[in-house]
């Protein structure tokens, strides 16, 4: 589907607007949430299915709902700075490594995204091909959200500080 460049800019906005006043809520799901897995995987799985949704639809109610909904599930984003200091003994040098690994990766895939959708659809000749395998490639976090340790919500303590993480 071609779509005007003046409907693709308010189109990606609706992702902000389910993101940003749902971020604020953020808060109040990492207290209700114990199982910190999950607020890796479910936003992972959802994102990863409302994009794969995302490639296969024109229609305009849809992407605006679809995009939303990437928005909406992505309320977890604060949460996830948080997320190292769970880790059992964990050092705070430790952490600042792993919140650098977390930074470096994210912004690894806004710059090398593009270039896979880009050579997937040069290999396929199909730009939904390319958008398809990208969305995919987003399960990774799913992986991780099995890999997390399973913690159930207690504060640990970091061994250098002694102080309670949160």
């Amino acid at each position: 589907m071609r779509m005007p460049l003046g409907q693709s800019g308010p189109l990606l906005g609706c992702l902000y607007y389910g993101l940003i006043p749902c971020a604020l809520l953020g808060g109040m799901l990492e207290r209700r949430v114990t199982r910190r897995a999950l607020l890796l995987w479910v936003p992972a799985l959802c994102n990863t299915l409302f994009g794969i949704l995302l490639t296969s639809t024109a229609a305009l109610w849809l992407l605006i709902v679809l995009l939303t909904g990437v928005g909406v599930v992505w309320m977890v984003s604060p949460v996830l700075d948080m997320l190292p200091f769970a880790f059992p003994g964990i050092r705070p040098r430790e952490v600042a490594v792993v919140t650098s690994l977390i930074r470096t990766c994210s912004g690894l895939g806004f710059a090398v995204g593009p270039m896979v959708v880009g050579l997937v659809t040069q290999i396929s000749g199909s730009l939904e091909t390319g958008l398809f395998v990208l969305c995919a490639c987003t399960g990774v976090g799913v992986i991780a959200g099995g890999l997390y340790p399973n913690s159930r919500g207690a504060p640990t303590t970091c061994r250098a500080g002694g102080h309670p993480s949160p």
